[in-house]
């Protein structure tokens, strides 16, 4: 983080001393992220992993879904409170819902019926489906809050 942070800095801000700024945003975007990333894959490699305690600490805390997280689960005997696939699709769903009304608001204010009425109902679908997946599921996490147990 702090790589890519000077990175941006460096190359957004003009300096007498080394001018690094670089004006399109595309290439510098491009620059703070291959930089940041000659960074942190050395530093991903150079150092301990969390130990096995620590992780097993914020699995029980948190009980995160999806296959990274199978060692503890399987060491702590819980099952995960978040349903990872599921999550995926809510993603989807609240994206439908996005795009849609923007494209929903271009399309109207600028006149462009057909545009704004798929737009819309696209974001009609994207709620109906979000609103379907709330329902469905046996995790405790149902409504946003996380039992302890």
């Amino acid at each position: 983080m702090v790589a890519g942070f000077v990175t941006g800095l460096l190359t957004s801000v003009s300096n007498p001393v080394y001018n690094l700024r670089i004006d399109d945003f595309g290439i510098r975007l491009m620059v703070t992220t291959a930089i940041s990333l000659a960074v942190w894959v050395p530093v991903l490699f150079l150092t301990k992993p969390e130990n096995d305690e620590k992780l097993d600490d914020f699995y029980r805390r948190v009980r995160p879904g999806g296959p990274g997280w199978r060692r503890q689960r399987e060491r702590t005997g819980l099952d995960p409170a978040q349903d990872l696939g599921r999550d995926i699709l809510r993603v989807l769903a609240g994206l439908m819902i996005l795009f849609g009304l923007m494209f929903f608001t271009g399309g109207t204010l600028f006149g462009r019926w057909g545009v704004a009425t798929i737009a819309g109902v696209t974001a009609a679908a994207g709620l109906l489906w979000l609103r379907a997946l709330r329902g469905r599921g046996s995790s405790g996490n149902e409504r946003g809050t996380l039992h302890a147990t």
